[in-house]
């Protein structure tokens, strides 16, 4: 072969080694999502017990660890708070800000963000460019709250995000259409690899929702009280991360249209989050700012209330006559609980105060800071009832039965391994026997 020829063929091969480089287009990579759903206001967990799971902070860690491994697509069911107080409203904006912070992708529109005003809504997706999305939820005039889905292009995949309400959750004047029609109306406007349905509604309406969406990928929920495994429905997934942020829902979309999903706990080994932990502190200075009374919150009635007129008296009115039973409450740590919540700032958070202060939500009990710094603590009232009525005549038995208060704030979440007889054992106290007449805690 001539050395003409040879090179001829060398060129051609290189043009054609050329072209094809030019032709080919990056590759899609796994791309790994998380989905949220049902933080129900824990923003942070409130610290009462060690190896609390949950908070903002640790999930933000949990997703910045993942982007660092590959592209990452973080997305919310919704129920971001657990009621709609002005309380709540403050707090919705301060878990969307710290979701912000996370590179949230899209936030669907959950059954408590649907009992705020719609003015509301839109004011704060407008002033602070949230990702909000919902095919289905209306204004009192019929208009659209957000849109109806976001296409999202990461890791050269483009994934569709469609959002909808189960309308039976909607709080009036809002209204939500039927979610199957809401999603089929929008699918032949999307061009996407993939198809990611949220979907605030139950575990059956879920379930039922997918078989007939057989050309998405997943369908994935709350409000379902608890997790819902990952599990095929047809060819959908569907499952459900929910428990006050204590889980996310983590997907690996790959090439092919495979779909791995777990859900993963956000437990407390996860280290802390700076900016999340900055986030909470914004928080409560704002809250200190309202400094909000129980009737700005939804925690007024969480106490067991006996009497028509239940009137807090105060500590110092029962310490004349059981001066034993007061001493031994000094060294409890009832007296001291307002002063471990200033240990992390939280003295101004309502959800805190409930259960650090005497007679939250009770006549003449603790109502805010600036008002009430002789209802700080837990109390003798907070187990014995508002007892002006008992001081006025100590034959009037205080009106609670103590025992069944304790669980009104050493639950499950609060308390775990509560136990009656072993706490009691830590404040124990009774009659005092220079009083035999006057009703107390052993009764």
């Amino acid at each position: 072969m001539s050395a003409f020829n040879s090179s001829r063929i060398i060129v051609c091969l290189g043009l054609l080694l050329f072209a094809a480089g030019c032709d080919r287009s990056p590759q899609p990579q796994p791309l790994t999502v998380f989905i949220s759903g049902d933080t129900a206001g824990w923003i942070t967990p409130c610290g009462c017990t060690s190896n609390q799971s949950g908070g903002l902070s640790r999930r933000d860690t949990l997703i910045t660890q993942a982007a660092a491994r590959g592209p990452v697509l973080v997305l919310d069911v919704g129920g971001a708070v657990a009621n709609h107080s002005r309380y709540d409203w403050v707090k919705l904006q301060a878990i969307l800000r710290g979701q912000q912070t996370m590179q949230l992708d899209a936030f669907n529109l959950g059954g408590p963000e649907s009992h705020f005003a719609a003015s509301d809504l839109k004011r704060l997706q407008s002033e602070s460019k949230l990702p909000l999305i919902s095919a289905n939820l209306r204004d009192e005039s019929g208009q659209s709250l957000a849109p109806p889905y976001r296409s999202i292009e990461r890791g050269g995949q483009t994934v569709a995000v469609i959002g909808v309400i189960d309308p039976e959750l909607v709080a009036d004047p809002l209204t939500a259409g039927d979610p199957y029609q809401s999603i089929v109306s929008q699918l032949p406007r999307i061009t996407a690899d993939r198809v990611i349905v949220l979907a605030y509604m139950d575990q059956s309406k879920l379930k039922a929702l997918a078989q007939k969406l057989p050309d998405v990928d997943a369908v994935i929920g709350g409000p379902t009280g608890q997790v819902v495994p990952p599990a095929m429905v047809g060819h959908v997934l569907v499952s459900s991360s929910t428990n006050k942020g204590k889980f996310l829902l983590q997907m690996k979309l790959r090439p092919g249209h495979q779909v791995d999903a777990q859900v993963v706990e956000v437990s407390s080994e996860i280290a802390l989050s700076e900016r999340q932990e900055e986030n909470v502190q914004a928080f409560y200075a704002t809250l200190g700012r309202h400094d909000f009374a129980p009737t700005d919150t939804h925690f007024v009635a969480r106490r067991i209330v006996t009497t028509d007129q239940p009137t807090i008296a105060g500590n110092e009115t029962c310490r004349s006559c059981h001066q034993v039973d007061d001493a031994l409450w000094h060294k409890s740590k009832h007296s001291h609980a307002w002063s471990s919540l200033q240990l992390t700032g939280a003295q101004v958070d309502p959800a805190c105060q409930r259960c650090h202060t005497t007679g939250y939500g009770i006549q003449d009990g603790f109502v805010n800071i600036a008002t009430s710094e002789s209802r700080q603590n837990v109390g003798c009232e907070n187990c014995h009832g508002p007892s002006a009525n008992h001081v006025a005549d100590p034959r009037i038995k205080t009106p609670f039965v103590a025992k069944e208060q304790c669980i009104s704030c050493h639950d499950h979440e609060n308390s775990p391994e509560f136990n009656y007889d072993i706490y009691w054992s830590k404040i124990l106290h009774g009659k005092d026997p220079s009083a035999p007449l006057i009703q107390t805690a052993a009764d």
